[in-house]
């Protein structure tokens, strides 16, 4: 026995159209205004906010593990959260306030204490050479 689906054209439509609204985003919604060097500053509470957006999920960047440890960021795009929080592609995340950062499960264990933490040091190793990032937290 056959059966015979036909799709109305108006979902269609609105398929096509939710993902041209996605693509024409430009970017992760978030204000993180670089102080200089590399420190940062951010809300806390817009960041919340941008999380809990799944539109956005499209705009964290990608991040990659290694076997030596550490978290290499494998892509961060234009307009990406990594990429406003002044990572470069290529980059790896060694320690996050001085605890080691193994997977992307340490910086989800990072991000729950953020509730606490008024300012974040990341340590990164960038093209051979260590650097830190600096971010301050705003509420």
């Amino acid at each position: 026995m056959r059966e015979r689906i036909d799709l109305d054209k108006r979902i269609v439509m609105a398929g096509r159209q939710n993902a041209a609204a996605a693509s024409s985003n430009s970017g992760f919604r978030l204000d993180v205004a670089a102080k200089g060097g590399n420190t940062y500053s951010l809300s806390r509470g817009d960041l919340n906010s941008a999380l809990q957006d799944p539109r956005q999920l499209n705009f964290l960047g990608r991040i990659g593990t290694l076997p030596s440890g550490g978290v290499r960021m494998e892509q961060a795009p234009p307009g990406s959260l990594s990429d406003r929080l002044g990572f470069k592609e290529g980059d790896i995340i060694r320690q996050v306030n001085g605890q080691p950062v193994n997977s992307p499960g340490d910086l989800a264990r990072v991000y729950q204490q953020f509730g606490n933490l008024n300012q974040i040091r990341a340590e990164v190793m960038r093209g051979g050479s260590p650097i830190m990032l600096t971010y301050q937290i705003q509420p």
